[in-house]
């Protein structure tokens, strides 16, 4: 028995629907892994971020009254081995305003380092409150 013609295969109408559902599945799929790639870039930018601000926090742990006078605003890079990567610090004295305990003038600082990424401006900031060492 034969069949009618408007049974054979798939209409035109059909073949759009199905095209057009693909793309939509393509475009989502798409979005969705550039979105993933955004976020994994992030993480790796903040786990080196955070890395080298605890080395070069480190270099800010002091030892003695002079170093502690000198420590100020400075700013600078990780050299050839993070030359993507700026570095500044802003160092202001804490009195009793900021602390709300007296006498603590001249003893304390707040250390804000910012590391920041040259090329995406991203930055990751960190703060460390540096006590004066007492006089041997």
């Amino acid at each position: 028995m034969a069949r009618p013609a408007r049974n054979r295969g798939f209409a035109l109408m059909e073949l759009l629907v199905a095209l057009a559902l693909i793309g939509l599945s393509c475009a989502i799929l798409f979005g969705a892994q550039a979105g993933s790639a955004d976020r994994a870039a992030e993480a790796r930018f903040l786990a080196l971020a955070a890395r080298l601000a605890q080395a070069r926090l480190a270099e800010c742990r002091l030892t003695d009254a002079a170093a502690f006078a000198e420590l100020a605003d400075d700013h600078g890079d990780f050299g050839p081995e993070h030359p993507e990567m700026l570095w500044q610090i802003r160092v202001r004295e804490l009195g009793r305003e900021d602390t709300g305990l007296p006498g603590t003038r001249g003893l304390l600082k707040a250390v804000d380092l910012t590391i920041i990424e040259r090329a995406s401006h991203r930055s990751y900031t960190a703060r460390t409150i540096v006590l004066r060492p007492q006089a041997q």
